[in-house]
């Protein structure tokens, strides 16, 4: 396997990245335009893993509610691909995106908490089966 990660899609790795990321998740959205785009795990050509960031507001007990932040929207990995470490590298590669960006904190909203908690990401807030978390960019 000789994944690459990149945010540089054809038109087609952005149909079939939109496509994977519809699988799980209906209608997702990505980040308005001039905003970050999405990454995409490819192995020969071929999409196999994806993320989304998209501009939400920060979470309530934090001072700044009203401000609209950087999170990641949505995470996907194709079945046969999964348990290979292509989710942490794409998550990983958000985060050096969303520095390159100017964003100081990245956020999400996840339902595999423990995969973010591994890469050093805090719990925000708790609901029944999901997590908000949040990881502080630079020092």
């Amino acid at each position: 396997m000789a994944v690459s990660y990149t945010a540089d899609l054809t038109l087609n790795q952005s149909r079939d990245l939109k496509n994977l990321l519809d699988n799980i998740w209906e209608n997702v959205e990505l980040c308005p335009e001039g905003a970050l785009g999405p990454l995409a795990a490819v192995d020969h050509g071929c999409v196999i893993g994806g993320l989304a960031f998209t501009l939400y507001p920060i979470p309530e007990p934090l001072p700044q509610a009203d401000t609209e932040a950087l999170w990641i929207n949505a995470l996907a990995v194709a079945p046969g691909y999964q348990g290979n470490g292509i989710a942490s590298h794409l998550i990983r590669n958000a985060e050096q995106q969303a520095i390159e960006a100017g964003a100081d904190v990245l956020y999400v909203y996840t339902d595999i908490p423990g995969l973010y908690l591994k890469l050093g990401w805090q719990k925000r807030e708790d609901y029944d089966r999901n997590m908000v978390l949040s990881k502080y960019l630079r020092d």
